[in-house]
C-alpha cells in the first residue's frame, strides 16, 4: 500500500468529516423516538445500578453485563433521559463509521475505506434496521469493526508491536461478546484463520496466544468479580444460556419475512453488491484476506438467522461485512475495463441508492414526528403510551414509591424513575408468565405483597396472571384507564 502524501490525507479527512456529518444529520429525527421494550428494560436496569443495586442479584437481566454498565456510566455523568440514550447510540455509530474506514483502508486503500465508511454511515441508520436503537447490537458492532481493524493492522507489524495489536483485537472482540454473546463466534472465526496461518508461518503461533489472552481477559475478570459478589452463576447464565433461548425459540416466518422485506427495501443494494463481491472472491480473486471478509459476512448472516426473533436491529450485524464487501465490489468494478454490462451495473447501483434514500425513507425525515416514527416502525401506539403512563406515575408519586407493571412494557419503570416491586420484569407477552414458571410467579407475588407497590399497571388481560389480578382488585382502586391499559393505586394512599 502506497504512503499517502499530505494533500491526500487532507482530502480523506475532509471526506470522512462530510460522511460523519451526513450520518449525524440522518440520525437526528430519531433522537427523541420513544424507547422500545428492550431498550426500556436495559435503561431501567442501569437506573438501578446507579442507585447502588447489583446486577443479577437485585436486578434481573437476561443480557451480558456490558450494555447495563455502559448505560449506568452514561447516566452518572449526563443523567437519564431518552435524548441522552439516543445520543450515546449516535456517538457509537459515528465511531463505527470511522472504524469502518480503517478496515476498508487496510484492505483496499483510501477509496475502499471511504466507500466502506460511506455505505455503513448511509445504511446503518435506516429506520427499519433500527440503526438508531440502543440495543446491544448497536454497541457491539463498533467493537467488532475495531477488533477487525486491529487484527488487520497487526498483520502489518512485526515482533512485539504485532503481538500488542493482536491482543487489542482480542480485547475488542471480547467487549463485543459481553454486549451480545453470540458475537463470540467472530472470535472463533479469526482464531481459526490464525490457526490455518500458523501452519505456514511460525510467527502466527504467538499471535494466537496474545489474541486468545486478549479475548479472555474481560470475561475472566468479570467472572472473578461476580464470584466474589455471589452472582457468578447468573452471570454465566446471561452469557452462555440466555442466548440459547433465542436460538431455541420457534421460527416466526411472518416476522422474518416482514422485517426482512423492509430491511432489503431499505438497504437492498448492499445485498446485491455483497453477493456479487462474494462470488468474485470465491471464483476469481481467492486471496486470504478476501476469504476472511467473505466468511465474516457468511458468519454474520448465520448469527442473524439463528436467533429466531427477527427485529430490525438484529440485522445490524450484517452491515459491517456488507459495507466492506460492497466497497470491495465497487473498487474491483472500477478497475475493470469499461463495458456495457459494467455500465448497467453502475446504473442499477445508483437507482437503488436514489430509491432507498428518497422514496422509502423521506417520510421519516420530512413528515413524521418521533412518536409517528415509533408507531410506523412498531405498528403500535404502546411505546408512546408507555411514556405518558410513566410520566403520570412520576408526577403523582414519590421517589421511594415502588410500582409493578404486569405486561411487556418495562420502559414504564424507566420513564417513571420508580423501582419495580419485583426484580422480575415481564418482557414478552408472547411468552406470557410462562417465561417464569409457577415458581417465579410465586416469587413475584411474594415481592408484591411484601413491597406493596403504590401502583400496579395492567397492560395485558387479567388471565395472564390471575393471582396478581385478584390481589390487585382486592387492595387497589382503578386510578386511570387509558386505551386498554389500567393503572391501579393502592387504596390506602
Amino acid at each position: 500500500m502506497k504512503k499517502l502524501d499530505f494533500k491526500r490525507k487532507i482530502q480523506i479527512a475532509v471526506m470522512l468529516t462530510l460522511i460523519v456529518l451526513m450520518q449525524f444529520v440522518l440520525r437526528t429525527p430519531f433522537l427523541a423516538e420513544p424507547l422500545d421494550r428492550d431498550e426500556g428494560a436495559q435503561a431501567y436496569a442501569a437506573q438501578r445500578l446507579v442507585a447502588g443495586e447489583r446486577l443479577y442479584q437485585q436486578i434481573s437481566a437476561s443480557q451480558p453485563p456490558a450494555v447495563y454498565f455502559l448505560y449506568a456510566a452514561v447516566f452518572r455523568v449526563f443523567g437519564s433521559s431518552v435524548a441522552v440514550i439516543r445520543s450515546v447510540a449516535l456517538f457509537f455509530s459515528l465511531l463505527s463509521t470511522l472504524a469502518m474506514f480503517f478496515v476498508g483502508f487496510l484492505m483496499f486503500g483510501s477509496l475502499g475505506g471511504l466507500l466502506a465508511a460511506f455505505l455503513f454511515a448511509l445504511y446503518s441508520g435506516g429506520p427499519y434496521i433500527d440503526g438508531a436503537s440502543v440495543n446491544p447490537e448497536n454497541f457491539a458492532v463498533f467493537f467488532v469493526i475495531t477488533g477487525y481493524a486491529f487484527y488487520l493492522y497487526s498483520l502489518k507489524r512485526n515482533g512485539s508491536s504485532g503481538y500488542f495489536f493482536c491482543a487489542l483485537s482480542g480485547i475488542f472482540f471480547s467487549a463485543a461478546f459481553l454486549f451480545k454473546a453470540i458475537i463470540g463466534l467472530f472470535f472463533l472465526l479469526f482464531l481459526g484463520v490464525m490457526t490455518v496461518s500458523s501452519k505456514k508461518t511460525f510467527y502466527e503461533r504467538p499471535r494466537m496466544g496474545y489474541y486468545a489472552l486478549g479475548f479472555l481477559s474481560l470475561p475472566v475478570f468479570l467472572s472473578f468479580y461476580y464470584l466474589f459478589t455471589r452472582s457468578l452463576f447468573a452471570f454465566l447464565m446471561s452469557v452462555f444460556v440466555s442466548p440459547l433461548n433465542f436460538i431455541r425459540s420457534p421460527l416466526t416466518p411472518e416476522m422474518l419475512y416482514k422485517t426482512l422485506f423492509l430491511v432489503i427495501n431499505e438497504n437492498g443494494i448492499l445485498w446485491i453488491l455483497t453477493v456479487v463481491g462474494m462470488s468474485f472472491v470465491l471464483i476469481k480473486d481467492r486471496k486470504p484476506k478476501q476469504y476472511l471478509m467473505v466468511f465474516f459476512g457468511l458468519l454474520s448472516m448465520l448469527m442473524v438467522f439463528v436467533q429466531g426473533r427477527f427485529m430490525g436491529y438484529n440485522y445490524l450485524l450484517l452491515l459491517p461485512p456488507f459495507a466492506l464487501i460492497s466497497s470491495y465490489t465497487i473498487v474491483t468494478w472500477r478497475k475493470e475495463p469499461p463495458n456495457l454490462l459494467a455500465n448497467i451495473f453502475g446504473f442499477v447501483v445508483l437507482a437503488f441508492l436514489f430509491f432507498t434514500v428518497v422514496y422509502i425513507q423521506y417520510p421519516f425525515y420530512l413528515v413524521y414526528t418521533p412518536q409517528q416514527i415509533s408507531e410506523e416502525k412498531s405498528g403500535s401506539f404502546n411505546l408512546t403510551l408507555a411514556g405518558y403512563v410513566g410520566d403520570e406515575i412520576k408526577k403523582n408519586s414519590s421517589k421511594n414509591d415502588t410500582i409493578y407493571v404486569c405486561g411487556p412494557e418495562p420502559e414504564i419503570y424507566f420513564y417513571s424513575q420508580r423501582k419495580s416491586a419485583s426484580k422480575y420484569l415481564i418482557t414478552q407477552v408472547s411468552d406470557g408468565i410462562k417465561e417464569y414458571g409457577e415458581g417465579k410467579k410465586q416469587q413475584i407475588m411474594r415481592s408484591i405483597v411484601q413491597n406493596q407497590p403504590r401502583y400496579i399497571v395492567w397492560t395485558v388481560p387479567s388471565y395472564y396472571f390471575v393471582d396478581l389480578f385478584a390481589y390487585t382488585v382486592q387492595n387497589y382502586s382503578l386510578a386511570i384507564e387509558v386505551c386498554d391499559w389500567r393503572i391501579y393505586e393502592r387504596v390506602d394512599m
